[in-house]
């Protein structure tokens, strides 16, 4: 204000966004973001934004991605210049990307430049806060001093090699020679990936994978959406066959339910579900029974979706790290095929999922010290 300059402020529904859309919230938050910024910069008559990323941004980037299991192009992390996803005409630029946190600290405070904190950041709850306050002090005092540097030059190495990966397949997708199948491994996945991104899909390595190794193979990416690659290496719509042993319901059953009141109950397929939020003192759970759980119930919120799963489906079960294909985890559980297809599961407003019968409750939805609100959540098959 001080300075003249005005400001545009915006506000986006990102969960509901994420579930029109069948991509992560993640994504979504991140294509909204974007498309604020580019429809702001048409609005002021500006082709260039600037954004304020730092290097411990980059590392953090890195890293988050490395145990997500990126890729050279993930690991390449932020570029210092580009155009905005969003709108090719509006170009995005960096300039603190090269200047760790500290020095830009150092520098507003020297200067008696006023900042605000983002309170969020000290959430333990989110992955990347953890990497940031947890993981890499651990690794600078433990394994590497120089990590940040280490990590700058190794991201640098990995962009510069996406960046040739990139631009072979999209040369090799405008003459499509020499055959999809005689393509280096490494430039069949990005031609893959390429015509992924092209459809706004997230491009998750089992998908890349499913569709580089079988052509004409129907690889389901969301609800009602499937797609396949063609033997000459084009990725397009296709339809789905349902195959009789997938353990997926032939017609999915879903609800939204409010949590408001006291206590509730809701019945969906042959389950019976009834809940109540309580305050106070952590209810004395001494062990495990069958058919209740207790919840953080802030974390769950106010409004809940109930269904049956689908494929894709990604879950976090208490005490991993990162959520895992819900398929896998039904396997490793040795829960029977013929039980899944009428497996219920239950979402909360961002699309996060953080109940599966048989497993066990979502790591980032259970009942912490800090929790004063208390969901039980009770389930039983009705015969």
């Amino acid at each position: 204000m001080r300075l003249g300059l005005g400001c545009v402020v915006g506000r986006d529904g990102v969960a509901g966004r994420a579930r029109r859309r069948g991509v992560s919230v993640e994504m979504a938050g991140r294509d909204a973001r974007h498309e604020f910024l580019a429809a702001a910069a048409r609005d002021q008559k500006a082709d260039t934004v600037a954004l304020a990323h730092h290097a411990d941004d980059q590392v953090e980037l890195f890293l988050l991605r490395l145990l997500r299991g990126a890729g050279a192009e993930g690991l390449g992390g932020m570029k210092w210049a580009g155009a905005s996803p969003a709108d090719s005409g509006v170009c995005l630029v960096r300039p603190l990307l090269q200047r760790r946190k500290e020095v830009l600290i150092h520098f507003a405070r020297s200067w008696s430049i006023s900042f605000r904190p983002d309170r969020t950041n000290d959430s333990s709850d989110i992955l990347r806060n953890r990497i940031r306050n947890e993981l890499i002090p651990l690794l600078r005092k433990q394994y590497q001093p120089g990590l940040v540097d280490l990590i700058l030059r190794q991201s640098e190495l990995c962009g510069a090699d996406a960046e040739f990966l990139t631009e072979q397949a999209k040369r090799w997708l405008a003459v499509r020679r020499p055959k999809f199948s005689r393509l280096p491994t490494a430039l069949q996945r990005r031609v893959v990936l390429e015509q992924l991104l092209q459809f706004g899909i997230e491009p998750e390595f089992e998908k890349v994978e499913a569709l580089r190794q079988e052509p004409d193979r129907p690889v389901q990416i969301r609800e009602g959406v499937v797609i396949r690659r063609t033997a000459d290496g084009v990725v397009g719509r296709a339809k789905w066959v349902r195959r009789p042993d997938s353990g997926i319901a032939e017609r999915s059953l879903a609800v939204s339910v409010k949590l408001t009141g006291a206590s509730g109950k809701v019945s969906l397929g042959r389950y019976r579900i009834e809940w109540a939020v309580r305050t106070g003192k952590a209810p004395a759970v001494t062990r495990r029974t069958a058919g209740r759980e207790w919840f953080d119930a802030d974390k769950v919120g106010s409004v809940v979706e109930l269904r049956t799963r689908r494929a894709g489906d990604r879950f976090q079960p208490l005490g991993m790290p990162a959520p895992c294909k819900l398929q896998d985890l039904l396997t490793n559980a040795r829960i029977p095929r013929e039980q899944r297809a009428e497996l219920l599961v239950a979402l909360d407003e961002d699309g996060v999922m953080w109940w599966v019968d048989g497993l066990r409750i979502g790591e980032g939805h259970k009942v912490r010290v800090d929790t004063r609100r208390f969901l039980r959540w009770r389930w039983s098959l009705i015969k």
